[in-house]
Protein backbone atom coordinates (compact mmCIF):
# COMPACT_ATOMS: atom_id res chain seq x y z
CA UNK A 1 0.00 0.00 0.00
CA UNK A 2 3.41 2.05 0.92
CA UNK A 3 3.78 1.73 -2.47
CA UNK A 4 1.09 2.84 -4.26
CA UNK A 5 0.82 5.98 -2.62
CA UNK A 6 4.43 6.40 -3.18
CA UNK A 7 4.06 5.80 -7.18
CA UNK A 8 1.08 8.19 -7.12
CA UNK A 9 2.79 11.22 -5.33
CA UNK A 10 6.46 10.70 -7.91
CA UNK A 11 4.38 10.18 -11.33
CA UNK A 12 1.89 13.30 -10.52
CA UNK A 13 4.40 15.31 -9.72
CA UNK A 14 6.79 14.73 -12.59
CA UNK A 15 4.53 16.57 -14.87
CA UNK A 16 3.99 19.26 -12.63
CA UNK A 17 7.20 19.64 -12.11
CA UNK A 18 7.48 20.33 -15.84
CA UNK A 19 4.84 22.37 -15.75
CA UNK A 20 7.19 24.32 -13.00
CA UNK A 21 10.27 24.56 -14.87
CA UNK A 22 8.17 26.00 -17.72
CA UNK A 23 6.56 28.76 -14.94
CA UNK A 24 10.45 29.10 -13.93
CA UNK A 25 11.47 29.93 -17.51
CA UNK A 26 9.40 32.55 -18.23
CA UNK A 27 10.01 33.94 -14.75
CA UNK A 28 13.82 34.31 -15.93
CA UNK A 29 13.23 35.56 -19.16
CA UNK A 30 10.42 38.24 -16.73
CA UNK A 31 13.05 39.48 -14.92
CA UNK A 32 15.71 39.63 -18.22
CA UNK A 33 13.09 42.27 -19.35
CA UNK A 34 12.57 43.95 -16.10
CA UNK A 35 9.19 42.99 -15.72
CA UNK A 36 8.47 42.60 -12.23
CA UNK A 37 9.75 46.32 -11.96
CA UNK A 38 6.56 48.44 -10.52
CA UNK A 39 6.26 52.32 -10.86
CA UNK A 40 6.03 54.29 -7.59
CA UNK A 41 3.09 54.74 -6.10
CA UNK A 42 0.93 57.35 -6.67
CA UNK A 43 -0.19 59.03 -3.13
CA UNK A 44 -2.32 56.27 -1.66
CA UNK A 45 -4.99 59.64 -0.46
CA UNK A 46 -5.71 60.32 -3.68
CA UNK A 47 -7.68 56.41 -4.29
CA UNK A 48 -11.20 57.10 -4.72
CA UNK A 49 -11.97 54.28 -2.42
CA UNK A 50 -13.92 54.69 0.86
CA UNK A 51 -14.49 52.38 3.80
CA UNK A 52 -18.21 53.37 2.94
CA UNK A 53 -18.06 52.04 -0.51
CA UNK A 54 -15.86 48.93 0.22
CA UNK A 55 -18.73 47.95 2.72
CA UNK A 56 -21.41 48.61 0.66
CA UNK A 57 -19.86 46.30 -2.85
CA UNK A 58 -18.90 43.68 -0.47
CA UNK A 59 -22.71 43.51 1.24
CA UNK A 60 -23.92 43.54 -2.38
CA UNK A 61 -21.59 40.80 -3.69
CA UNK A 62 -22.22 38.36 -1.07
CA UNK A 63 -26.26 38.87 -1.10
CA UNK A 64 -26.54 38.93 -4.91
CA UNK A 65 -24.42 35.65 -4.46
CA UNK A 66 -26.15 33.93 -1.35
CA UNK A 67 -29.67 35.70 -0.97
CA UNK A 68 -31.08 37.19 -4.61
CA UNK A 69 -29.39 34.87 -6.45
CA UNK A 70 -30.81 31.79 -4.15
CA UNK A 71 -34.05 33.50 -3.91
CA UNK A 72 -34.52 34.05 -7.48
CA UNK A 73 -34.12 30.48 -8.36
CA UNK A 74 -36.74 29.71 -6.17
CA UNK A 75 -38.95 31.72 -7.57
CA UNK A 76 -38.02 29.69 -11.15
CA UNK A 77 -38.66 26.27 -9.21
CA UNK A 78 -42.08 25.66 -10.59
CA UNK A 79 -40.10 25.70 -14.46
CA UNK A 80 -37.86 23.05 -13.65
CA UNK A 81 -39.75 20.26 -14.95
CA UNK A 82 -39.82 21.98 -18.22
CA UNK A 83 -35.73 20.98 -18.06
CA UNK A 84 -33.80 20.22 -19.91
CA UNK A 85 -34.13 22.68 -22.36
CA UNK A 86 -31.49 22.31 -24.98
CA UNK A 87 -29.71 19.83 -23.61
CA UNK A 88 -29.64 22.11 -20.23
CA UNK A 89 -30.47 20.54 -16.89
CA UNK A 90 -32.03 22.58 -14.17
CA UNK A 91 -28.60 22.25 -12.14
CA UNK A 92 -26.70 23.69 -14.69
CA UNK A 93 -29.54 27.01 -15.08
CA UNK A 94 -28.84 26.98 -11.26
CA UNK A 95 -25.43 27.55 -11.05
CA UNK A 96 -25.49 30.18 -13.71
CA UNK A 97 -28.21 32.22 -12.21
CA UNK A 98 -26.21 33.39 -8.87
CA UNK A 99 -23.24 34.66 -10.57
CA UNK A 100 -24.89 36.07 -13.79
CA UNK A 101 -27.07 38.09 -11.11
CA UNK A 102 -23.79 39.67 -9.20
CA UNK A 103 -22.18 40.46 -12.48
CA UNK A 104 -25.09 42.30 -13.04
CA UNK A 105 -25.85 44.12 -9.75
CA UNK A 106 -22.09 44.91 -9.41
CA UNK A 107 -21.42 46.59 -12.41
CA UNK A 108 -24.56 48.50 -12.40
CA UNK A 109 -24.21 49.56 -8.60
CA UNK A 110 -20.58 50.47 -9.07
CA UNK A 111 -21.58 52.41 -12.35
CA UNK A 112 -24.10 54.21 -10.44
CA UNK A 113 -22.75 55.16 -6.97
CA UNK A 114 -19.32 54.43 -7.69
CA UNK A 115 -18.40 55.87 -10.99
CA UNK A 116 -15.33 57.86 -9.71
CA UNK A 117 -13.49 54.62 -8.65
CA UNK A 118 -14.72 53.03 -11.46
CA UNK A 119 -12.86 54.63 -14.00
CA UNK A 120 -10.10 54.87 -11.58
CA UNK A 121 -9.89 51.20 -11.46
CA UNK A 122 -9.31 51.04 -15.22
CA UNK A 123 -7.91 54.42 -15.98
CA UNK A 124 -6.37 56.56 -13.31
CA UNK A 125 -5.15 59.61 -14.38
CA UNK A 126 -1.02 58.55 -13.32
CA UNK A 127 -1.41 56.69 -16.74
CA UNK A 128 -0.74 58.06 -20.04
CA UNK A 129 -2.65 56.30 -23.04
CA UNK A 130 -3.83 52.99 -21.14
CA UNK A 131 -3.98 50.44 -23.82
CA UNK A 132 -6.43 47.01 -23.59
CA UNK A 133 -3.33 45.65 -26.25
CA UNK A 134 -1.15 46.14 -23.57
CA UNK A 135 -2.76 44.86 -21.01
CA UNK A 136 -3.55 41.78 -22.75
CA UNK A 137 0.18 41.01 -23.59
CA UNK A 138 1.32 41.65 -20.25
CA UNK A 139 -1.74 39.24 -19.08
CA UNK A 140 -0.55 37.02 -21.31
CA UNK A 141 2.90 36.21 -20.50
CA UNK A 142 1.91 36.53 -16.70
CA UNK A 143 -0.48 33.64 -17.57
CA UNK A 144 2.51 31.95 -18.87
CA UNK A 145 4.16 32.01 -15.39
CA UNK A 146 1.33 31.53 -13.55
CA UNK A 147 -0.07 28.51 -14.42
CA UNK A 148 2.22 25.95 -14.30
CA UNK A 149 3.27 27.78 -10.67
CA UNK A 150 0.17 27.24 -9.55
CA UNK A 151 -0.67 24.19 -11.09
CA UNK A 152 2.70 22.42 -9.46
CA UNK A 153 1.29 24.54 -6.12
CA UNK A 154 -2.01 22.67 -6.65
CA UNK A 155 -0.64 19.34 -7.42
CA UNK A 156 1.93 18.83 -4.85
CA UNK A 157 -0.52 19.94 -2.33
CA UNK A 158 -3.22 17.58 -3.63
CA UNK A 159 -0.63 14.65 -3.47
CA UNK A 160 0.91 15.57 -0.13
CA UNK A 161 -2.76 15.72 1.28
CA UNK A 162 -3.26 12.13 -0.60
CA UNK A 163 -0.31 10.98 0.93
CA UNK A 164 -0.78 12.38 4.98
CA UNK A 165 -4.05 11.33 5.11
CA UNK A 166 -4.04 7.64 3.56
CA UNK A 167 -7.03 9.04 0.95
CA UNK A 168 -7.94 7.07 -2.32
CA UNK A 169 -9.14 10.88 -4.34
CA UNK A 170 -10.22 14.18 -2.75
CA UNK A 171 -13.84 15.92 -3.11
CA UNK A 172 -14.41 17.93 -6.55
CA UNK A 173 -13.88 21.56 -6.19
CA UNK A 174 -16.66 23.45 -6.83
CA UNK A 175 -16.10 24.77 -10.36
CA UNK A 176 -15.00 21.30 -11.41
CA UNK A 177 -18.66 19.98 -10.08
CA UNK A 178 -20.17 23.02 -12.12
CA UNK A 179 -18.31 22.07 -15.13
CA UNK A 180 -18.97 18.23 -14.69
CA UNK A 181 -22.57 19.27 -14.96
CA UNK A 182 -22.14 21.81 -17.95
CA UNK A 183 -20.90 18.95 -20.24
CA UNK A 184 -24.06 17.44 -20.99
CA UNK A 185 -24.86 20.28 -23.85
CA UNK A 186 -22.45 22.49 -25.53
CA UNK A 187 -24.95 25.38 -24.93
CA UNK A 188 -24.44 24.46 -21.25
CA UNK A 189 -20.70 23.96 -21.61
CA UNK A 190 -21.11 27.45 -23.61
CA UNK A 191 -23.19 29.14 -20.54
CA UNK A 192 -19.94 27.87 -17.86
CA UNK A 193 -17.39 28.98 -20.30
CA UNK A 194 -19.12 32.52 -19.84
CA UNK A 195 -19.45 32.02 -15.95
CA UNK A 196 -15.57 31.12 -16.09
CA UNK A 197 -14.11 33.48 -18.73
CA UNK A 198 -16.38 36.91 -17.94
CA UNK A 199 -18.92 37.15 -15.15
CA UNK A 200 -17.08 35.44 -12.64
CA UNK A 201 -13.37 37.15 -13.24
CA UNK A 202 -15.10 40.64 -13.47
CA UNK A 203 -16.96 40.30 -10.20
CA UNK A 204 -14.44 38.92 -8.69
CA UNK A 205 -10.95 41.21 -9.91
CA UNK A 206 -13.87 44.71 -9.32
CA UNK A 207 -14.32 43.41 -5.68
CA UNK A 208 -10.95 42.17 -4.85
CA UNK A 209 -8.49 44.09 -6.90
CA UNK A 210 -10.77 46.76 -7.19
CA UNK A 211 -12.42 47.69 -4.49
CA UNK A 212 -10.19 45.53 -1.66
CA UNK A 213 -6.79 45.95 -2.32
CA UNK A 214 -6.87 49.84 -3.23
CA UNK A 215 -8.87 50.16 -0.04
CA UNK A 216 -6.27 48.21 2.02
CA UNK A 217 -3.48 50.55 0.02
CA UNK A 218 -4.55 53.26 1.15
CA UNK A 219 -4.71 51.67 4.96
CA UNK A 220 -1.46 49.16 4.85
CA UNK A 221 0.86 50.12 2.47
CA UNK A 222 1.01 48.25 -1.17
CA UNK A 223 2.70 44.98 -0.41
CA UNK A 224 0.74 43.93 2.83
CA UNK A 225 -2.70 44.71 0.86
CA UNK A 226 -1.98 42.58 -1.94
CA UNK A 227 -1.12 40.03 0.73
CA UNK A 228 -4.21 40.65 3.01
CA UNK A 229 -6.24 40.49 -0.66
CA UNK A 230 -4.76 37.30 -1.72
CA UNK A 231 -5.61 35.41 0.96
CA UNK A 232 -8.88 36.93 1.12
CA UNK A 233 -9.44 35.97 -2.68
CA UNK A 234 -8.18 32.31 -2.04
CA UNK A 235 -10.73 31.63 1.39
CA UNK A 236 -13.77 33.03 -0.68
CA UNK A 237 -13.29 29.88 -2.50
CA UNK A 238 -13.45 27.49 0.41
CA UNK A 239 -16.02 25.23 0.54
CA UNK A 240 -17.36 22.29 3.63
CA UNK A 241 -18.22 20.18 0.26
CA UNK A 242 -14.59 20.56 -0.82
CA UNK A 243 -13.03 18.73 2.04
CA UNK A 244 -9.80 18.23 2.78
CA UNK A 245 -9.20 19.84 -1.07
CA UNK A 246 -9.46 22.87 0.64
CA UNK A 247 -6.00 22.85 1.16
CA UNK A 248 -4.45 23.10 -2.39
CA UNK A 249 -7.53 24.08 -3.64
CA UNK A 250 -6.69 27.47 -0.92
CA UNK A 251 -2.69 27.01 -1.23
CA UNK A 252 -3.19 27.21 -5.07
CA UNK A 253 -5.62 30.19 -5.38
CA UNK A 254 -3.44 32.03 -2.96
CA UNK A 255 -1.02 31.76 -4.98
CA UNK A 256 -2.75 32.78 -8.36
CA UNK A 257 -4.09 36.28 -6.25
CA UNK A 258 -0.54 37.28 -5.58
CA UNK A 259 0.44 37.24 -9.05
CA UNK A 260 -3.09 38.57 -10.38
CA UNK A 261 -2.39 41.22 -7.49
CA UNK A 262 0.69 42.18 -8.97
CA UNK A 263 -0.15 42.91 -12.64
CA UNK A 264 -2.91 44.79 -11.74
CA UNK A 265 0.08 46.97 -9.52
CA UNK A 266 2.23 47.02 -12.75
CA UNK A 267 -0.55 47.81 -15.16
CA UNK A 268 -2.51 50.00 -12.84
CA UNK A 269 -5.45 49.32 -14.87
CA UNK A 270 -8.23 46.31 -13.84
CA UNK A 271 -8.54 44.82 -17.56
CA UNK A 272 -5.16 43.29 -16.78
CA UNK A 273 -6.02 41.11 -13.45
CA UNK A 274 -9.47 40.47 -15.60
CA UNK A 275 -7.96 39.24 -18.37
CA UNK A 276 -5.69 37.16 -16.61
CA UNK A 277 -7.79 35.60 -14.56
CA UNK A 278 -9.83 35.03 -17.40
CA UNK A 279 -7.04 33.36 -19.28
CA UNK A 280 -6.34 31.35 -15.98
CA UNK A 281 -9.92 29.94 -15.92
CA UNK A 282 -10.02 29.11 -19.60
CA UNK A 283 -7.24 27.00 -19.85
CA UNK A 284 -8.65 25.27 -17.02
CA UNK A 285 -11.58 24.54 -18.20
CA UNK A 286 -10.39 23.60 -21.41
CA UNK A 287 -7.86 21.07 -19.95
CA UNK A 288 -10.53 19.44 -17.94
CA UNK A 289 -13.13 19.61 -20.78
CA UNK A 290 -10.67 18.30 -23.38
CA UNK A 291 -7.85 16.30 -21.67
CA UNK A 292 -8.67 15.38 -18.24
CA UNK A 293 -12.79 14.52 -19.02
CA UNK A 294 -15.36 13.82 -15.64
CA UNK A 295 -13.91 11.37 -13.84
Amino acid sequence: MKGFWLELFQNSLYSALLLFLWGILGAIVAIHNRWFYLRPLQDRKKIPVSFSALCQVVTLFFLSVFLVGPLLLHLLQPLSSSFPIAGISFDSFSSFIPVFVTFLLLIRFSYSWHKDALFFFFAPPFVENPSIAKNAIASFFAWWILFPIVTFTHQLLTNATLFFFHLPNLPDQVAIEFLKMSLSSPLAFFLALLVLIIFAPVSEELLFRGYLQNWLKKQIGRNAALIVTSLCFAFFHFSTSQGLNNIPIIASLFTLGLGIGFVYERECSLSAPILLHSFFNCTSALNFAYLQGPQ
